[in-house]
């Protein structure tokens, strides 16, 4: 059972109820999607019915009247169906349904996958369908504080609101609703075991039909590489492992589609390549990863989280690899050509070389037409310090 913490993700479901028609509530397995729907809402939101398809009647019987589940609840003002893609016929009649009715919140559909072809849902519900991604819980989450209350385009707080101690905590323990309150490290081991061998044996399991063979131990060694590499992309993994860079990235595409990882695109002033990274850094942890690699998670985590709880879809994500690669682990971008750069130090032993990377993009944006409006780096120290036109902040900052 998840831990019975708060989400951030509540204000954006209860406004994007108001607007859409159907929302999405989708994330990993053992993110707290249930938990949230079954637990959290009900006191939120008025005349408001839970109902899943995990349980093996319901989901028999949606699956040969799908209408009529519906017509069952059409006294309800929201309905919420957990794990929907169970059932891809659903999808076809929920768009019936709201193509008739056309009030807001109807449906909250929640699944652990992507509602895509892939898993055979034919309807989009394209104008209809609202989305909110659940995640791991992020730092403040895991803490019971608010939301990270930074306008900031990198969400950076001049005075930190975590302690260097629990921030190095949570880059081991992750956020996992279940897992990261564990504090014996053998058990937390086996629980994370056990997160792997269901997203391998189950989650897997709804791409069948699918023209391809799945292969859950290749699935497995791709997560390990993503977890160890520095070069965490498709060409490095598939010589790693000695598989075919096809196969590698059809399953990198289904564990994107289980949400198990992130796939970080290219800036296009790099020479990058897309690239991945764990959803979660406790999960980073178990599989081995440096701490540059946990740093890394922790800071996609926060960054995705929060800008997807607050609903701010203004700023593009990118990371940028130099020609002799070097890399700067966040770009942000906005619609008017406006970019920040934040580059996350990992160890105490830092100097000036460490942030000529972040200089040279700098000259290389502005020569491109963009608008540098900062550079910073996360680094062990405990205040905000300066070096030339860069701002250097605690890890803490982010938080």
């Amino acid at each position: 059972m998840p831990h019975p913490r708060d989400r951030h993700a509540i204000q954006q479901i209860k406004k994007k109820l108001s607007f859409f028609r159907v929302l999405s509530l989708q994330g990993a397995r053992q993110t707290g999607k249930s938990f949230l729907a079954r637990d959290l809402l009900p006191a939120r939101l008025k005349n408001y019915h839970f109902e899943t398809l995990d349980r093996r009647e319901a989901r028999l019987f949606v699956e040969k009247n799908p209408e009529s589940f519906l017509e069952k609840y059409a006294d309800i003002k929201t309905l919420a169906i957990d794990e929907a893609q169970k059932v891809p016929d659903l999808f076809d009649a929920v768009k019936l349904k709201v193509d008739v009715d056309t009030r807001p919140g109807q449906y909250l559909l929640l699944g652990s996958t992507e509602f895509s072809k892939e898993v055979r849902i034919k309807e989009s519900l394209t104008g209809r369908l609202g989305r909110v991604r659940i995640f791991p819980f992020n730092y403040a989450e895991t803490q019971s504080l608010a939301p990270n209350p930074s306008r900031h385009a990198c969400l950076l707080n001049v005075d930190p609101r975590g302690s260097r101690k629990f921030f190095l905590r949570y880059l081991d323990s992750g956020g996992f609703p279940g897992i990261f309150h564990v504090r014996d490290e053998e058990a937390r081991a086996a629980l994370m075991n056990d997160w792997l061998r269901l997203v391998r044996e189950r989650d897997l399991l709804q791409f069948t039909h699918l023209r391809i063979v799945l292969d859950p131990e290749l699935c497995q060694d791709i997560l390990s590489r993503v977890a160890l590499s520095g070069e965490p992309n498709v060409a490095w993994i598939s010589k790693e492992l000695g598989k075919s860079s096809r196969k590698v990235q059809k399953h990198l595409m289904l564990l994107e589609q289980l949400f198990v990882i992130h796939k970080q695109l290219p800036h296009s002033l790099g020479s990058g390549k897309p690239r991945y990274l764990l959803c979660d850094p406790g999960l980073a942890t178990h599989l081995g990863s440096s701490f540059q690699r946990k740093l890394e998670t922790a800071l996609w985590l926060e960054q995705l989280s929060q800008q997807s709880y607050s609903g701010n879809i203004e700023y593009k994500m990118s990371y940028y690899r130099s020609a002799r690669g070097g890399i700067i682990d966040l770009i942000v971008e906005d619609k008017s050509k406006n970019v920040w750069a934040l580059k996350m130090i990992s160890e105490e032993g830092y100097d000036q070389r460490d942030f000529e990377i972040l200089r040279a993009f700098e000259a290389k944006a502005k020569a491109a037409g963009l608008h540098v409006r900062g550079l910073y780096a996360l680094a062990p120290v405990s205040k905000k310090t300066e070096l030339g036109s860069i701002g250097i902040y605690p890890w803490e900052s982010i938080l």
